[in-house]
């Protein structure tokens, strides 16, 4: 992760990850995922910003499916991977923005 403030008000950051499964279960080809991430902060007063995330993830290669039995190619899943909604494909991109005022 790198972080950055060129001024007082601004705070960048971004970071990569890389995530690598096993060859098992009959895998020739592991599932790798390559995830990037931005974000940045304004700061309004001491108590209140803004914010923006960006994230994008590729996946590749093959992993088990669902039912814990079938290869599937992987596909992207940016979040909890339980709860969110993953990709139809290999890539996906989320972003989100908000106000924040501390009380």
């Amino acid at each position: 992760m790198v972080h950055f403030k060129p001024i007082s008000a601004l705070d960048l950051a971004a970071g990569y990850s890389y995530t690598r499964a096993t060859e098992s279960n009959g895998i020739s080809s592991a599932a790798r995922y390559n995830q990037f991430n931005l974000s940045q902060y304004y700061s309004l007063s001491k108590r209140t910003g803004l914010y923006a995330l960006e994230a994008y993830q590729r996946a590749s290669g093959q992993t088990i499916g669902n039912n814990g039995v079938s290869i599937i190619n992987a596909t992207a899943d940016i979040g909890d991977g339980q709860n969110s909604a993953p990709s139809s494909s290999r890539s996906q991109f989320a972003a989100g923005v908000g106000i924040i005022h501390r009380f």
